[in-house]
């Protein structure tokens, strides 16, 4: 006679929770040697034990019960090297995935880290600043208003996920609001963008080249006042403003409770300095 043991040993033979090995039986993947017709324990043969390895294999590779199940109700060596392949495809995407997520995190870390170098606070730059790629949402908006709602808009007509806005939107004054002086209203909202899919019809190209820039304590709500101060300090130094702002808030809400901790960043586009 066979030996049988109980769902118990099992457990501790091959590592798995009572209840997955009690799920794989329900579910068929897994038929008990016998089945106590009084107390409806299970006792399992060592011919479920290969069956068990297997499962256990295939769940390792990331594999999901259906597949398995697929194959172990035609186990044959091509149909196991097809699983392989499959799941050697999706391992791929995975990893494209996993990727790009770090090359995000990475990137953003770096962000915050920049944004929160206090030398550069208050400070009029000239910098030069890569071409860089945005989804825009083209209306006007007063400043001071509540962006959320104009956030969300954004969010649904560029059918882009909510998760990637933080820490990318943006605004942006018009070049001749900002040569009358009035920095009241934004002509547009954007996200910048990195590899995300989004609706083509939205995509913007921001220019790259040289461009003014002042980093402040504050949000959009504060952002009147540097205006008037980078754009006094652009004309003194004999520049020439050649398109429309750039306006980030760095660190806001999304990173921090401490309103004082808020930093937002302006960047005019300027010609080289007229000699």
């Amino acid at each position: 006679m066979r030996e049988l043991f109980a769902i118990g040993e099992i457990s501790r033979l091959f590592h798995l929770p009572v209840s997955t090995i009690r799920y794989y039986c329900d579910i068929g993947l897994v038929t008990p040697a016998r089945v106590d017709a009084k107390t409806g324990y299970r006792y399992f043969s060592t011919e479920q034990f290969e069956l068990l390895n297997t499962i256990k294999y295939l769940q390792a590779l990331g594999m999901p019960l259906a597949d398995i199940r697929v194959l172990l109700e035609n186990r044959r060596v091509e149909n196991f090297v097809a699983l392989l392949e499959k799941q050697k495809e999706k391992t791929a995407d995975k990893i494209r995935e996993l990727t790009e997520i770090q090359e995000k995190l990475a990137a953003r870390i770096e962000q915050i880290g920049d944004a929160s170098r206090e030398e550069l606070l208050d400070q009029i730059r000239i910098v030069h600043l890569p071409p860089r790629t945005a989804v825009s949402l083209d209306r006007s908006i007063e400043a001071g208003s509540d962006l959320e709602m104009q956030i969300r808009i954004l969010e649904n007509s560029s059918d882009m996920e909510s998760a990637v806005f933080l820490g990318k939107v943006g605004l942006s004054v018009a070049e001749e609001d900002l040569l009358a002086g009035r920095y009241g209203r934004y002509r547009s909202m954007f996200l910048l963008v990195e590899n995300e899919t989004c609706n083509p019809r939205m995509m913007r190209s921001l220019e790259g080249g040289t461009y003014a820039v002042l980093r402040f304590h504050g949000t959009h709500g504060d952002a009147a006042g540097q205006y008037a101060r980078l754009m006094k300090e652009i004309l003194a130094q004999g520049y020439r403003v050649r398109g429309h702002s750039v306006e980030i808030t760095l660190i806001d809400y999304g990173l921090t409770n401490d309103p004082q901790k808020f930093i937002t960043e302006i960047q005019i586009p300027v010609d080289s300095q007229v000699t």
